[in-house]
């Protein structure tokens, strides 16, 4: 028989560390938070439908908060329930009226396949991103030259972006040449023996 260590949980209650994996919303049973790290345990096993069980639970013990509700609209998402996402996303509009929903454009990409129409309002790396995923890849070279030339940038940021050019000007410029002739492959050369 396994003996497993006890853990004393949030609440004071000590628990065998089993109990406390199969059970983890028993402690807290109005925990909001609890019921959110369950919700991400669940999605990251890819039992979504439980997920979202989990996240409106949280999101009825505390409607207010912002990154619950964030990720019950991800994990309908990636669903693909789109009546549940119309309901979730008019909760969030009514429980937070000043501020964007987060992800927006991604979340609309996901579910319907919906590029912006401009990049106006954009981040320089949002702008890139979009384009490349709309595969506007005749605009990218100069968002990409304009971004680079920022003092701002980081160096892992700089290096994404040089990658990234690298790839469209492969895309733009198609594939490489192969320097053998068509229909014949490439041997290693033969070397002659010394005997």
């Amino acid at each position: 028989m396994r003996r497993w260590p006890t853990i004393t949980s949030p609440c004071g209650v000590t628990m065998a560390e089993s109990d406390l994996c199969q059970k983890p919303r028993a402690c807290a049973a109005n925990e909001a938070t609890a019921h959110t790290i369950m919700g991400l345990a669940l999605s990251g096993l890819g039992r979504d439908a439980e997920a979202v069980g989990s996240y409106d639970r949280a999101v009825a013990l505390d409607p207010l908060n912002s990154l619950f509700q964030t990720n019950r609209l991800w994990a309908l998402v990636s669903m693909r329930r789109v009546d549940s996402y119309a309901t979730a996303v008019a909760q969030w509009r009514a429980t937070h009226e000043n501020s964007a929903l987060p992800y927006d454009r991604t979340d609309r990409y996901a579910l319907f396949g919906e590029l912006p129409q401009s990049a106006g309002a954009m981040s320089p790396a949002d702008a890139i991103l979009w384009g490349w995923r709309a595969r506007r890849l005749a605009e990218l070279p100069t968002l990409i030259e304009k971004a680079l030339v920022s003092e701002k940038l980081a160096e892992d940021e700089r290096c994404e972006l040089l990658l990234r050019r690298t790839l469209v000007w492969r895309r733009l410029n198609g594939p490489a040449k192969p320097r053998s002739p068509p229909g014949r492959r490439w041997r290693w050369p033969k070397i002659a023996r010394r005997d």
